[in-house]
């Protein structure tokens, strides 16, 4: 077991709400979208192809804003950073819900992945943060487990929700209300660095309270720039990541072809939510350590 930096036990369940609460509670939003993001588009008027162009929208602005998203967790601090990109995605929705045409449908999309992008470098700094260097691999592991239930919940709520509604809108302004919960709920909990010690602002690794502060001359350390970065891990970037690229292709194809594959032969939105939900559950035991 770990200890902070005033002798006391670190325990993961101790700090269970702060840290992974929001990621369900944002999550679920996503969760919730996914399913209904192509049929929405095919609603106003795209072609099966633009509509799948619009769900791959949410991976490229989430990819294209990875770089840029670690920088400001590093100027502004994880706690904003989740605060911030809350707002963000929530306008995001609220855009999404209020579009008339693809192109202004393709503009929030974007945004709302490029938020996400933000929302999850900053919670996982948060947690690298606050962790013993021994039980990181477990709290980052029951970061994936939060994030699955999330998955789970997402579709379910949205099915219900577009069961009494009828209208695939609906479901953005669920996306929407459940963003800005989320930042609510980072504002509310106790803030985990002040309590482990760690310097809000610097991000990542650097704000560990048992990280180098500085060179040993009284100077403090410098933050590396994203190019120096890239060069020092090419090898793990270009393999390692590469892999990783192609599986999250493939995992990415069942947002897109399962919701469209229903809508042409039939079947309504309800259904597919359903089958959306019971994936990430079946898996999410599998990911949360039972301990800690």
């Amino acid at each position: 077991m770990g200890r902070t930096p005033g002798g006391e036990p670190f325990r993961l369940r101790d700090v269970a709400l702060a840290a992974f609460l929001p990621t369900i509670v944002s999550g679920t939003g996503h969760a919730a979208l996914l399913p209904v993001l192509a049929l929405f588009a095919r609603d106003l008027g795209a072609d099966v192809g633009q509509a799948a162009l619009v769900v791959a929208l949410l991976g490229v602005g989430s990819l294209v804003a990875s770089l840029p998203a670690g920088a400001l967790v590093a100027r502004v601090g994880e706690r904003r950073a989740l605060v911030g990109a809350g707002v963000v995605d929530a306008a995001a929705m609220a855009l999404a819900a209020g579009a008339t045409s693809v192109p202004v449908l393709m503009a929030a999309v974007v945004l709302s992945g490029a938020s996400w992008s933000v929302f999850l470098l900053a919670r996982q700094g948060f947690l690298i943060a606050v962790s013993p260097a021994h039980l990181l691999a477990r709290a980052m592991s029951t970061l994936g487990g939060s994030h699955r239930v999330g998955a789970f919940l997402g579709p379910v709520a949205g099915a219900a929700l577009l069961a009494s509604t009828g209208s695939l809108r609906s479901v953005f302004w669920l996306a929407a209300v459940l963003a800005l919960l989320s930042g609510l709920v980072v504002l509310l909990v106790p803030d985990l660095q002040a309590r482990s010690g760690a310097r809000p602002g610097s991000g990542g690794l650097a704000t560990r309270a048992d990280a180098p502060q500085g060179d040993g001359t009284g100077r403090a350390a410098a933050r590396p720039r994203v190019l120096a970065v890239l060069t020092a891990h090419r090898h793990v970037l270009l393999t390692l990541g590469s892999a990783v690229v192609v599986i999250g292709a493939a995992r990415s194809l069942r947002a897109t072809v399962l919701p469209l594959w229903a809508d042409h032969v039939g079947i309504p939105p309800r259904p597919p939510r359903w089958s959306s939900g019971s994936r990430p559950w079946s898996r999410s035991p599998c990911s949360t350590p039972p301990a800690g």
